[in-house]
């Protein structure tokens, strides 16, 4: 066990994707910031902790120790059965999580834990974690990881679902982006000052203090424009011949002004006359801190250029527009969302074949002529 006497601990958990994860970094800097002379562990996924780590090096400020939980995090969306998939995943990871547990609880004593991840994993990891304090928030509508964790943590109930975008709508409630939501998790740690005012709180104010990332220098061709693909909304024939179609129009384009353009993705396309990348996690960040403008659709790629202060157009779904676009916001100084009519209630699917590639791209390049 690390000496606790020497130095309080603090336990920082958040085990899902690099977009989230991101998005912690403004609270974890004003954890930093109040606990100076303490040892911040960050317990991450297998996944997200390349983040922050190269050549088994940590290259992030804000962490001091970084421990691997190796599990599986996995996100269904398709159909009902992929609830019962989630539930088989998260069975395994409850049989996998003891001895993290185990190791952990040997390993130190914290003195306080915030969990920022909103899962039924990360709960369960803090929950029988020894620490004198835990912190975390729950969401109003996941009723079974509040009931079953609560009594271990002080917290705050996020009452806000994009199930009930509509009346959000009609009532103006006020939807908070996520930094925000991780942020009001330290508003229930008493021994830490927060000067904000979270009633008005808006992205502009969350600049001030902007995730950022830390990346070495990389032997790797860089790209003025980065494209990022989207495997869980281009996967049918018609979605993906829209994504060639417009890919065509914005390497053309950008090849006009003299420009290199790139398109990221871990899959086998094949596209005539465009540069096709299938980086890792730290060359990815490379190019985009080396970029001059990112073009995503609504994921991660839009939170690390926002990282990196790197000029962004986001490619939003009709489907939950209203709160995704405040929720999840790019946070870059220059940036822009463009909404896709892709959903259709009627039949509650994921439709390309009534949207013009050219109006997006012509969309797209307007805003490209305003960065560039």
């Amino acid at each position: 066990m690390i000496d606790s006497k020497s130095k309080n601990i603090i336990g920082i958990i958040r085990l899902d994707r690099l977009g989230d994860t991101i998005l912690t970094l403004p609270a974890i800097k004003i954890i930093k910031d109040n606990y100076k002379d303490s040892l911040l562990v960050a317990i991450l996924s297998s996944y997200n902790y390349n983040l922050f780590s190269y050549n088994n090096k940590i290259i992030h400020p804000y962490f001091d120790v970084i421990e691997v939980v190796d599990i599986k995090l996995s996100y269904y969306f398709d159909n009902f059965y992929s609830v019962f998939l989630k539930a088989y995943d998260n069975f395994i990871n409850f049989i996998n999580i003891f001895k993290f547990i185990k190791i952990f609880n040997k390993k130190y004593k914290f003195d306080k834990i915030y969990v920022f991840s909103p899962n039924f994993v990360s709960y369960f990891l803090g929950y029988f974690l020894n620490s004198k304090e835990k912190y975390s928030y729950f969401y109003q509508t996941k009723l079974i990881n509040y009931y079953l964790f609560k009594n271990r943590y002080k917290f705050y109930l996020d009452k806000i679902d994009k199930f009930y975008e509509e009346e959000y709508i009609s009532s103006g409630v006020k939807i908070n982006h996520e930094a925000v939501q991780n942020l009001l998790v330290l508003k229930q740690d008493k021994d830490i000052k927060l000067e904000f005012n979270f009633e008005n709180f808006t992205c502009e104010d969350l600049k001030k203090i902007r995730p950022y990332l830390v990346v070495p220098t990389l032997d790797i061709q860089t790209f003025d424009v980065l494209f990022f693909d989207k495997n869980f909304l281009i996967k049918d024939n018609i979605s993906k011949e829209f994504l060639r179609k417009l890919l065509l129009e914005i390497n053309s384009y950008v090849k006009s002004k003299n420009l290199r353009f790139a398109f990221i993705t871990n899959r086998d396309w094949v596209l005539e006359n465009i540069k096709i990348l299938k980086p890792n996690i730290m060359e990815l960040l490379y190019l985009v801190s080396n970029s001059r403008v990112v073009i995503s659709f609504d994921g991660g790629p839009v939170h690390i250029a926002s990282a990196f202060n790197i000029p962004t157009i986001a490619l939003f779904s009709n489907r939950y527009f209203y709160f995704d676009s405040y929720r999840w916001a790019p946070l870059a100084d220059l940036s822009f969302i463009i909404k896709l009519d892709i959903f259709d209630p009627q039949l509650n699917i994921i439709d390309f074949s009534n949207l013009d590639y050219f109006n997006v791209f012509y969309q797209i390049r307007y805003f490209l002529d305003k960065i560039i």
